[in-house]
């Protein structure tokens, strides 16, 4: 256990206590910290492998940005943060930071591991391996049966795309031209039952005027006549019944 004494004044002492690097244990059943992967190490297995394993370059990838957070988390900046403790305690808190460094390290290697194990990803990158290694057998072999080269295709890209494209887009236009169809009916309804209703109209319109002229023609004719008779003109002209003056 490292502890850092500070006494800023004869009469005060403040004590800071870190947990060692040795002593901290690993939570129960977790994976030990991988180590970064020498040069040698990622020469031999580049040789093995010229597609490379694609779960060590996902541990580097995460040994590298370590390597960024422990160059952010320096001993200057702690230093600038503690002034006193550097000032009476350097030895103690250069300790204490290199136990920091350690402890992140060590934590979030852990951490990543567990996620790897969590999403199952060396199987899956395993997978994709072997998928890759797959093709490039089956390339090698159709260029050993083509006599060394594979039979170049007379069709250009631009061809074969709109090849794959045309029937879609014309089942597509078939669609419209069908909805098309459909709506212009749906209007030619629509018109027809307007126009039907226009000259209904119309008509009303006509029998409004004849009456309200038969009206008047009757009130100039008969000045005395009762409401009855008048309604019942009215009605007669409304339906057609004969009059009865």
């Amino acid at each position: 256990m490292a502890a850092l004494v500070v006494q800023p004044s004869p009469t005060a002492a403040v004590q800071l206590t870190f947990p060692d690097s040795q002593s901290h244990s690993l939570p129960p059943n977790s994976t030990p910290a991988p180590q970064a992967p020498s040069d040698m190490e990622i020469t031999s297995h580049v040789e093995r492998n010229p597609l490379l394993d694609r779960l060590l370059i996902l541990r580097m990838a995460a040994t590298k940005y370590l390597g960024g957070v422990e160059a952010v988390f320096n001993y200057q900046q702690l230093e600038r943060a503690f002034p006193r403790l550097a000032e009476h305690s350097e030895e103690n808190l250069r300790s204490a930071h290199e136990q920091i460094n350690d402890f992140m390290k060590k934590q979030s290697l852990v951490q990543f591991e567990a996620i790897l194990d969590k999403r199952n990803l060396p199987k899956k990158l395993e997978e994709l391996l072997e998928m890759c290694e797959d093709a490039e057998r089956r390339l090698h072999e159709g260029r050993e049966t083509q006599g060394g080269s594979l039979k170049q295709s007379s069709i250009s890209p631009k061809i074969a795309t709109l090849a794959a494209v045309c029937p879609k887009k014309r089942a597509e236009i078939e669609i419209l031209r069908a909805r098309k169809a459909q709506i212009r009916l749906e209007n030619e309804s629509l018109m027809a039952s307007v126009k039907e209703r226009h000259s209904a109209l119309k008509k009303r319109e006509e029998i409004g005027r004849t009456l309200m002229k038969a009206l008047d023609e009757r009130d100039r004719t008969l000045p005395n006549a009762s409401l009855k008779s008048t309604i019942e003109l009215a009605e007669e002209l409304a339906f057609g019944a004969p009059a009865a003056v």
